[in-house]
């Protein structure tokens, strides 16, 4: 696992979003800024205004086009020109820019805290049916058929041209806290929670506990990597799962750069690296990881120490 912090070049220890522009150069989302990553060096790129403000980058996005696009909270929706310069989209008030997704047929949708909007004709335009829809937006994501699902404090919802529905659940308070959403090829959708994972069985949302499987911390995004291998980002480290009954756990103290990680934080690259973004630095996990197993380091005893600070011999 390689590590980055502030004392080694990252601009700020949070990592909020990651996106892949191409390969070796990322774009990463922080507090008051985004940064270029590239060939092992890092690019501040600061926002205006943002003295006596908390401006956070909740999502990026890269659109069919190779396009940049970011949430930053009051500031809107930024799109990142090739000279780095910003242009903003402004939402009315108190809207805040929390989430971004672009469909197959090139529609962008742009999520706040308060209501679902897109873009057309280079303008934000808002969702005619937001009144159908009870939810702040946490992230979007694409449903298996067509439109799009949503997670938020309101549960998990379903959106197309005709039809806005929440999806029922076992139990109400699960319901009401959802943070992602992962299709595998199989067909399976897994939705994480507050209070841990679940999927989708018969349109409802039904605790997952195939294989002895039972996480029950909050799950804020998943992933496949390149293996196969499941990624589920938590706030207390991440989930490294074969999907099977196979499982590991990663936080700060086996070599995570952080404990809570970000929602839109977490990416499998070009090269089948894991990227995690957390909010006390960036981790990568590389591809030797795949060939080699950490082994257990052997413990010896060299003294005895008491209170005093004075030292004994072993015998």
């Amino acid at each position: 696992i390689t590590n980055y912090y502030e004392y080694n070049g990252l601009p700020e220890n949070e990592v909020t979003a990651i996106v892949e522009l191409e390969n070796d150069k990322f774009i990463l989302g922080h507090n008051n800024q985004l940064s270029i990553f590239e060939n092992g060096n890092f690019q501040s790129i600061q926002f205006p205004e943002i003295k006596n403000n908390l401006t956070r980058v909740l999502d990026i996005i890269k659109d069919r086009d190779g396009n940049i696009w970011f949430t930053a909270n009051n500031l809107g929706i930024g799109k990142l020109n090739k000279d780095l310069s910003i242009k903003w989209y402004n939402f009315p008030d108190n809207n805040y820019g929390t989430a971004l997704f672009q469909e197959k047929n090139g529609k962008i949708w742009v999520g706040t805290n308060r209501k679902l909007f897109y873009l057309e004709n280079n303008k934000l335009v808002e969702f005619k049916y937001n009144n159908l829809l009870n939810n702040n937006i946490r992230k979007i994501f694409a449903a298996p058929d067509s439109g799009i699902y949503i997670t938020g404090m309101n549960g998990l919802w379903y959106i197309n041209n005709k039809q806005v529905k929440q999806l029922g659940s076992e139990d109400s308070l699960i319901n009401r806290n959802v943070f992602s959403y992962y299709k595998n090829r199989a067909g399976e959708e897994f939705v994480g929670t507050m209070n841990g994972l679940f999927h989708i069985d018969n349109g409802k949302i039904v605790k997952y506990n195939k294989y002895g499987i039972d996480i029950k911390t909050p799950i804020f995004f998943i992933f496949q990597d390149k293996k196969m291998n499941y990624w589920l980002g938590s706030n207390n480290g991440v989930y490294y799962w074969d999907g099977k009954s196979k499982i590991s756990f990663y936080n700060p103290n086996n070599g995570l750069a952080g404990r809570e990680t970000n929602r839109s934080a977490g990416l499998c690259d070009s090269k089948g690296r894991i990227w995690i973004g957390t909010d006390k630095g960036l981790s990568c996990f590389n591809n030797s990881f795949y060939k080699y197993k950490t082994n257990v380091p052997k413990i010896d005893l060299l003294d005895f120490e008491d209170s005093k600070g004075k030292k004994y011999p072993l015998n």
